[in-house]
């Protein structure tokens, strides 16, 4: 029996596998840039924003996108043309979810943030205000953390398994020495 594939069916299983495949590299591929790309020995936490897993995911559906575009407008012209502009888009959008992180060290505290590419650097001197936000468990929203530096500039992080840890030792003793008020408010 022979089966005669046209070259647009090629397409259509490149972009069906890989929604298929993208939950894995969603949930994997974000956090494994920025602990390589960001990580320092001596840090603390190195932390992945939600911010890198939305563009990432946003990133896989332009590329699956190119592909069923190409497949459903039959390898016409327009066709290739819109799918060459996703995929450069979704290289845009991959650089961009590379960018935001967060260090905490015993040093500094660094990061960048979405669609920034300016590091920003702080001592823990330059911290004037840190404030938690506890939330009950039944909520969907997640206890976080904002650092208010002395130039204006506030980082927010959500509270994970990983950073509750790094916060009850590191953090709360460094802040804790440095004099600042730990401020508790209940987001009810």
């Amino acid at each position: 029996m022979y089966r005669n594939y046209e070259p647009r069916h090629i397409f259509m299983v490149f972009g069906i596998c890989i929604l298929l495949v993208s939950p894995v590299f969603i949930l994997l591929v974000p956090l494994s840039v920025v602990a390589t790309k960001y990580s320092q020995l001596g840090s603390w936490i190195t932390y992945t924003p939600g911010a890198n897993y939305l563009l990432f995911g946003i990133g896989v559906l332009l590329v699956s996108l190119a592909c069923l575009i190409v497949y459903f407008q039959s390898l016409k012209k327009n066709a290739i043309v819109g799918g060459l502009i996703c995929m450069v888009l979704s290289g845009i959008v991959f650089y961009s979810s590379s960018l935001p992180y967060v260090t905490l060290s015993n040093e500094e505290i660094s990061f960048r943030k979405v669609f920034s590419l300016e590091r920003q650097t702080y001592s823990w001197d330059d911290l004037d205000r840190f404030v938690y936000y506890e939330t009950p468990q039944q909520k969907e929203k997640r206890p976080y953390y904002e650092f208010y530096f002395s130039d204006g500039n506030m980082l927010s992080m959500y509270q994970n398994g990983h950073f509750t840890e790094i916060v009850q030792k590191n953090v709360h003793s460094k802040i804790l020495l440095l004099g600042i008020e730990i401020e508790h408010i209940h987001d009810y």
